[in-house]
């Protein structure tokens, strides 16, 4: 069967995966296909909402994997085995060779301001704030519309100007970036169901001449898209 995956660097598709294969014959698929470094792992997650899939000898089918799926890679660094006896260890070090300590100096996190009735962060001078939308697979696309236009009912038309993109754009977006023929990938991001990335936010930074900032709160990576544009 073939399945879908989304990493830290982009995404990608394995054509020859068998469902009767478990989690962590798939795992190593994946690592071949993007190369993972020495000293890296990665971690599985799919469904709807996300859940990491955590007993790697299950089978794919077993998981509920089925064709045409698509999951999601993260990337950690190798657990150490001897990370808490070493942890152990220069603690005691610390613990023999260590100054009296000195009154620490506490960094004030950002203020909560109120900006029209609402909490933020102030920024340089603007103001930072969250806006939650709703996870059901169309929430970038929401997301994209309040930022544009305060406006979460866009998601359908956002679709359209993706699948328009792609299609008028062979050169940028060819079945290799796509990981699929460009009119299956075309018919499944006009799905509601289907969720957008890295692809969709690059369209909308050119095709609204906008940079894109997208945060990952769990890390703190942040990618750019469309960096230096400003909009007019």
């Amino acid at each position: 069967m073939r399945l879908r995956f989304r990493h830290p660097e982009g995404i990608a598709t394995l054509s020859n995966v068998d469902e009767s294969a478990n989690m962590a014959t798939l795992k190593r698929q994946i690592a071949e296909e993007i190369d993972l470094p020495t000293g890296k792992v990665i971690k599985v997650s799919g469904g709807y909402p996300p859940k990491p899939y955590n007993d790697e000898a299950l089978s794919l089918s077993e998981l509920g994997l089925k064709n045409g799926d698509a999951v999601i890679v993260t990337i950690a660094d190798e657990p150490s085995h001897n990370m808490e006896s070493q942890g152990q260890a220069n603690a005691n070090t610390d613990t023999k060779t260590k100054e009296p300590s000195k009154p620490s100096q506490s960094i004030a996190p950002p203020s909560i301001v109120s900006n029209n009735g609402d909490e933020a962060v102030e920024v340089d001078g603007s103001y930072l704030v969250i806006r939650e939308m709703e996870d059901d697979n169309s929430c970038l696309f929401r997301a994209v519309g309040y930022a544009l236009s305060k406006d979460v009912g866009r998601a359908q038309e956002l679709r359209e100007t993706v699948a328009a993109a792609i299609q008028s754009d062979p050169i940028n977006y060819p079945e290799a970036i796509l990981g699929q023929p460009v009119e299956r990938y075309v018919n499944w991001i006009m799905k509601p169901t289907s969720w957008g990335g890295a692809i969709e936010l690059s369209i909308f930074s050119r095709y609204f001449n906008i940079e894109i900032d997208s945060f990952d709160v769990a890390t703190g990576r942040v990618d750019k898209f469309g960096k230096g544009f400003r909009e007019h």
